[in-house]
């Protein structure tokens, strides 16, 4: 599944978009500092990434670069509040930085600030309408909050940018499931059966799908085939017991 982290692209990005040179040399002056802090955050170091930001703001209060790359090592350590904080004074700085909208949208995410996460996911948007990434986590938020229409469009439409794309089929289908839309459901998970033929959760899923539509034969069908895959998966044994109670 698609993880909500793509700190490596950016990392990688930063290099060119944002000029980054990587120094050794005792930090000095604020762009010493802030150099260092970029090799702290290649190396995954956090905290040194964070202290070399702050001392770097410290120097230079309007280094916006330091803001957004403070927040993105706060967000990777978990700490999204503080995320949030660098976030903001990075739109303070530059209220069209379409990055510090979208992390922030993610740091909100993972506060459960449902609300305020869709609302910067939705700039992300208005700024880039091909912005795959921001229609799949908008999606996501509304299906955590029970917006199944809502997350439906918005998978939609990430299918539409990308049609190969499992994981907005697995989400949409899910979606569908929650709205007992039972044939959409079992399409989505037919999609992803098509491009990955090996995963026992998808023919669990289906297989589920067809159970609830009284379809017992093809229940059976991708309940075995569930288990054939992974013989340890325990909602499809659970699942070929109910079916064979019904003499299937």
């Amino acid at each position: 599944m698609r993880k909500i982290s793509l700190f490596a692209a950016l990392l990688l990005a930063a290099f060119v978009a944002r000029g980054a040179a990587l120094g050794a040399q005792t930090p000095v002056t604020a762009d010493d500092f802030y150099n260092r802090g970029i090799d702290y955050l290649d190396d995954e170091n956090w905290d040194r990434a964070i202290s070399d930001f702050t001392q770097a703001l410290r120097l230079s209060p309007n280094d916006i670069d330091a803001y957004y790359w403070r927040g993105s090592a706060y967000f990777e350590k978990g700490d999204y509040h503080n995320a949030i904080n660098d976030y903001n004074q990075v739109l303070r700085l530059d209220p069209e930085d379409i990055d510090a909208f979208y992390w922030r949208a993610c740091s909100y995410f993972e506060t459960g600030d449902y609300d305020r996460a869709i609302s910067d996911y939705s700039k992300v948007i208005a700024f880039d309408p091909y912005d795959i990434d921001a229609f799949y986590w908008r999606g996501f938020t509304y299906y955590e909050i029970y917006d199944y229409d809502r997350a439906i469009t918005d998978f939609t439409q990430v299918l539409k940018l990308d049609p190969d794309d499992i994981d907005a089929y697995y989400w949409r289908g899910w979606s569908h499931l929650e709205k007992g839309s039972w044939d959409r459901a079992a399409a989505d998970f037919t999609q992803m059966i098509r491009l990955d033929p090996y995963d026992a959760d998808t023919f669990g899923n289906r297989g589920y799908v067809y159970y609830m539509q009284s379809m017992y034969a093809e229940a059976r069908a991708d309940v075995n085939k569930a288990l054939q895959l992974d013989p340890g998966y325990e909602y499809a044994k659970t699942l070929a017991a109910d079916l064979a109670a019904l003499g299937y």
